[in-house]
């Protein structure tokens, strides 16, 4: 098979989703399969939100049935303290339902903002088999990847790595459920989880 995963950040990025991707492509490689993976340049977490952190030069590698594509990160103007307002009135907006799911798509578009990357899926030509997206708390990324599946009409899979939070306070799950992400994980062809109480949780948003 042809599979692409997409996801926030690959090694040298570090992190548990940045692991998670990566063993999961280097085990689907050991199948057989070629993955294609696109992500960001950022080198540590920080560096999604804020242009003084550590970022890669962005460009395309690969070996033998391995391609990452490394795409730019841009900001908006004050950042980091823009994307820390925007991540937050959207949450605010999200709350009510005055506003429509539309219009919290289109401010999550530059939180991250990642244009090359939603321009680059809406065009892919290649042959593909899978998408496989990862992480709701970056939806851009998976608003792209769903985008891409729409496009070449292939299946669309997402693991979103949903932190429930703590029970006294649910800024974090918050932040993870707002109607545009709920949306869109209703719009997938499978959502995958890592444990019982994310499936159950997600199960109950419908």
């Amino acid at each position: 098979m042809q599979i692409m995963l997409v996801n926030i950040g690959y090694p040298p990025f570090i992190g548990g989703g940045q692991l998670y991707t990566q063993r999961l492509a280097e085990s689907l490689v050991a199948e057989g399969h070629k993955v294609i993976i696109h992500t960001t340049n950022a080198l540590e977490l920080e560096a999604i939100w804020n242009p003084r952190k550590a970022r890669n030069t962005a460009f395309r590698e690969s070996t033998p049935n391995l391609e990452i594509w490394r795409h730019p990160l841009h900001y908006l103007p004050l950042a980091p303290y823009s994307f820390y307002l925007l991540r937050r009135l959207m949450i605010a907006l999200s709350s009510t339902s005055i506003i429509p799911t539309a219009f919290l798509s289109l401010l999550a578009r530059y939180a991250p903002w990642l244009p090359q990357l939603e321009k680059t899926l809406k065009r892919w030509d290649g042959p593909l088999d899978l998408i496989h997206a990862l992480s709701i708390p970056f939806e851009p990324l998976i608003m792209a990847a769903a985008s891409g599946a729409d496009h070449l009409g292939v299946p669309l899979v997402v693991t979103p790595f949903f932190h429930i939070g703590e029970t006294a306070n649910n800024h974090v799950s918050r932040s993870c459920t707002m109607r545009h992400q709920v949306e869109l994980l209703q719009r997938c062809n499978a959502v995958i989880t890592l444990t019982e109480s994310e499936k159950e949780f997600l199960a109950g948003l419908g």
